[in-house]
């Protein structure tokens, strides 16, 4: 939790409050369920276009059958991998991944950390439990300034779509 090197800058207050809102309100969308629902969809449109392309390639001649199989194939593939990351976000899992300290506030070892990126800044954010409060923004190792320019491409279309 505390900086390794101490050469990255603090996040700055309003930086900090908009990172901990954000973290807390998709901690609350995933403990409800709402994180998980909104990817089904997406998991179930790409399992029945793969089906549709191998079924409707089968059934094709044999110049289109193979790559229509083989299109299908790759979107049951990912379809598979979208069905992972809407299990990640299942309200059975806990948000974030523990901390291993005990929270500075209540002393219990409920403090879970994840990245989040909100408005123009992303860091690290820490949360304990509901019930505590407890929370603590610091920037992303690496990215030198909260910011967030710093997501990978991948990172930024995901917050998008969130």
């Amino acid at each position: 939790m505390a900086d390794e090197g101490g050469s990255e800058p603090p996040v700055s207050a309003a930086d900090a409050d908009a990172l901990v809102a954000e973290a807390v309100r998709r901690r609350a969308e995933q403990q409800s369920g709402k994180a998980m629902c909104r990817r089904l969809p997406v998991v179930a449109g790409c399992a029945v276009a793969g089906l549709l392309l191998i079924t409707c390639g089968s059934l094709l001649g044999e110049p289109a059958a193979d790559p229509a199989i083989v299109a299908g194939a790759i979107a049951l593939a990912i379809a598979g991998l979208l069905l992972l990351r809407a299990l990640d976000l299942s309200p059975v899992t806990q948000w974030g991944a523990p901390v291993g300290e005990p929270c500075p506030a209540c002393g219990e070892r409920g403090l879970r950390e994840d990245r989040v990126a909100a408005r123009e800044a992303n860091g690290i954010v820490a949360l304990c439990t509901p019930v505590c409060g407890y929370a603590e923004a610091r920037p992303a190792p690496g990215d030198g300034r909260a910011s967030r320019r710093g997501l990978s491409r991948s990172e930024a279309a995901v917050d998008d779509v969130l």
